[in-house]
C-alpha cells in the first residue's frame, strides 16, 4: 500500500475543518500545524477522495487539499519529521 501525505487548509470557519479532520483521520494519521491547517496520511492517491472522506454526506465548508509531494519551508521540526515518517509508511 502506498502512503500519501496531504496538506489540508480550511477557512474561514476553522472549527469545521478541525472537527472534520479529527473525525475522518486517526490520531496517528493527522498532524495539526495550527487551527485550520493539517497534514494527513491517506492510502488514496486522489485529493478528491480525501475530500470525500473529510466532508461526508451533506457537509460543506471551505477547504483546499493538496498532495504533499515535494516540500520546502520553515516550520517546527516536528512537521517535517511527521511528514517523513508517514510517507515511509510508519
Amino acid at each position: 500500500m502506498s502512503n500519501y501525505i496531504y496538506a489540508i487548509f480550511g477557512g474561514p470557519d476553522f472549527d469545521s475543518i478541525d472537527n472534520a479532520v479529527e473525525k475522518a483521520f486517526s490520531e496517528s494519521d493527522r498532524f495539526q500545524i495550527t487551527s485550520g491547517q493539517w497534514l494527513v496520511r491517506s492510502q488514496s492517491a486522489l485529493a478528491a477522495e480525501v475530500s470525500a472522506q473529510l466532508i461526508g454526506d451533506g457537509e460543506h465548508f471551505y477547504n483546499i487539499i493538496v498532495r504533499f509531494k515535494d516540500y520546502y519551508g520553515w516550520n517546527d521540526k516536528a512537521v517535517w519529521e511527521w511528514a517523513e515518517v508517514k510517507a515511509r509508511g510508519e
